[in-house]
């Protein structure tokens, strides 16, 4: 029954497409299949040719090219639905959950439970951490001495630094830290559930409008689909007594 609604959804949907555009996207399709022609080659080799594949599939490169051609329009019709404030909206809403914050962040981490199983008390963890604080001050290397305190694998031994990352990814603590920290200042020990991190900020960015526009116009555009094939789908299937 699914794979029934898919191909009616594509066959309702291309249709629109088509009533809007002035293009066909036959030329669009044809050249998508030589690349996945190429795909195909690089990923399985000659140990099953591409045409014994459509062989066993009971399909022709023509089928292949109308079906990349519905899609084409399909998608012609769903993008159509999906307008630039809508987008905007989106993005603004984004903007209040710091969803385009991303930051180069360097830290130490003083473990409350250590690689081995044993256990640091709070108390303990908070007095190795204000000593890093010490030998900061004192001016020693931000990266030596994550080599030498931090109890973070994917970050000591490169001098505690992760590469832009999105702020959400990081725990509450970490991430409201993050946040309010200036450029280049060091934190106090920051608590949190895996124990003290001491972070500093090497640089903040944020993902403009332009940039994030892609991933929530693909976003808007499975909503609609979605919409499609649950709300007005079922209708057409008992109007045109499809089975």
């Amino acid at each position: 029954a699914q794979m029934l609604n898919e191909i009616i959804s594509l066959n309702v949907l291309a249709k629109r497409g088509q009533a809007l555009s002035v293009k066909s996207y036959k030329e669009e399709a044809a050249t998508q299949l030589v690349q996945l022609k190429e795909q195909y080659t690089q990923v399985f080799g000659t140990e099953v040719t591409w045409d014994q594949r459509l062989k066993n599939l009971k399909l022709t490169e023509a089928n292949m090219v109308t079906y990349i051609q519905e899609r084409l329009l399909e998608n012609e019709y769903l993008t159509s639905k999906v307008s630039d404030g809508k987008l905007r909206d989106e993005y603004i809403k984004g903007l209040s959950t710091n969803a385009y914050d991303t930051a180069v962040v360097s830290h130490i981490l003083i473990s409350l439970t250590l690689a081995d199983g044993t256990t640091r008390t709070k108390e303990n963890a908070l007095t190795r951490a204000n000593e890093v604080i010490l030998k900061l001050a004192a001016g020693e290397s931000f990266a030596d001495l994550a080599k030498q305190y931090s109890d973070d694998p994917g970050s000591k031994d490169n001098g505690g630094q992760y590469e832009s990352t999105n702020v959400n990814s990081w725990v509450t603590e970490f991430k409201q830290a993050v946040i309010n920290l200036p450029i280049n200042k060091v934190s106090a020990p920051v608590l949190s559930q895996f124990g003290y991190h001491i972070i500093r900020v090497d640089a903040k960015s944020q993902t403009t409008y332009e940039e994030a526009r892609p991933a929530l116009s693909a976003a808007q555009v499975q909503q609609v689909y979605q919409d499609f094939t649950t709300k007005e789908l079922p209708g057409l299937i008992i109007k045109n007594n499809i089975k």
